[in-house]
């Protein structure tokens, strides 16, 4: 089994709930909003590859380990 990943949950709510409000933001011009949904997709991610390491679905190597 893997070694798990911590996730700090609540840190990422807020992290989206940050985001989500930048994003419905009207004051926030269309090109900032897009590195707001770069942000959001970053976030989803790195959070989805977190969970998937910590499930008994897939198992991973660091190769930095095997240098």
């Amino acid at each position: 089994m893997n070694t798990p990943i911590p996730i700090n949950k609540d840190k990422i709510r807020a992290e989206y709930e940050e985001l989500i409000n930048q994003l419905l933001d009207d004051t926030i011009d269309a090109k900032e909003k897009i590195e707001i949904v770069k942000s959001i997709n970053f976030l989803t991610e790195t959070t989805f590859a977190k969970c998937l390491a910590n499930s008994d679905y897939v198992e991973f190597n660091d190769l930095r380990e095997m240098d």
